[in-house]
């Protein structure tokens, strides 16, 4: 069971350009924990049953002295993109007066515990290779499920329909190129084209400022029926003690042909313990 020790598992956005129903949804599979457009599914994520939803909340009003978890991720958000946008340090009284401008927004919440079910099921609509790229299992061995948004917008419903199904597009890259295939999402507008454009962002569609992530655990499958267990960088061969965290070398191993899904993090992923990456928040 997870625990109830409080540590940094939220992802910042490196931008306003995600919504919640676009790349960055939940139950997208990412091979980059720090990269949303390193996105295992193209043609729409697995519906997230209601048995494992876990919260889905709606917070109105951002406040800048509140210490309420959100909000504070919110104001890392923002220095962290001021400071990027203006390619150096902000002031207080600079940023305070960016936070302004959302005073009136509701900030929504959304998240689940998965199942290894789920896990499974999801990885299998990322199963089919594109035409030009190997299928990720190839090229990856640890995968995140996207287990939780938290997304700013002025409706007062921004988390709504987050669990229903609808169609439309699902952004494929940050820049807003879509594909038309069916997505689970349920918050208007697409992937804003401005980037950092912070003048205008009071018009900007509702948009994901952070995000939490589970690591899937999987074993791939080698040419020789080989099994071999992959979590937070380790190696693990069938059978073998957990212990053991040798690395293969790439040049001895057989060909991947395949994986399995052995289970799924209890806890949500902190980074690695890394306290010091300022892009994970409470």
């Amino acid at each position: 069971m997870p625990s109830t020790k409080h540590k940094k598992a939220w992802v910042l956005t490196p931008n306003q350009d995600y919504t919640a129903a676009g790349v960055l949804q939940v139950g997208q599979i990412l091979t980059d924990y720090m990269d949303p457009n390193s996105a295992v599914l193209h043609s729409g994520t697995n519906p997230i049953p209601e048995k494992i939803l876990l919260d889905q909340s709606t917070h109105r009003g951002v406040d800048y002295n509140s210490m309420e978890t959100q909000q504070v991720a919110l104001r890392a958000w923002l220095k962290e993109s001021l400071m990027k946008a203006v390619g150096g340090t902000v002031d207080a009284q600079s940023e305070k007066l960016h936070w302004e401008k959302y005073s009136s927004h509701t900030i929504g919440v959304f998240m689940f515990q998965p199942s290894t079910q789920y896990c499974k099921d999801s990885l299998a609509l990322g199963d089919a290779p594109l035409k030009t790229a190997p299928p990720w299992y190839k090229t990856h061995r640890r995968v995140w499920l996207v287990t939780g948004l938290r997304v700013l917008g002025k409706g007062a419903k921004v988390t709504e329909g987050f669990i229903k199904k609808s169609s439309g597009s699902i952004a494929a890259k940050g820049d807003g190129t879509a594909a038309n295939v069916p997505v689970q999402g349920g918050i208007d507008g697409g992937v804003s084209s401005e980037r950092a454009d912070f003048h205008s962002i009071d018009d900007a569609d509702p948009f994901v400022y952070a995000y939490r992530l589970h690591e899937i655990i999987v074993r791939r499958k080698l040419e020789d029926t080989e099994l071999q267990a992959f979590s937070r960088g380790q190696v693990y061969g069938v059978g073998e003690d957990d212990s053991d965290d040798s690395d293969v070398e790439a040049d001895k191993e057989p060909e991947v042909v395949g994986y399995e899904v052995v289970a799924v993090e209890d806890e949500p992923f902190d980074g690695d313990g890394d306290e010091t990456n300022p892009m994970f928040v409470y």
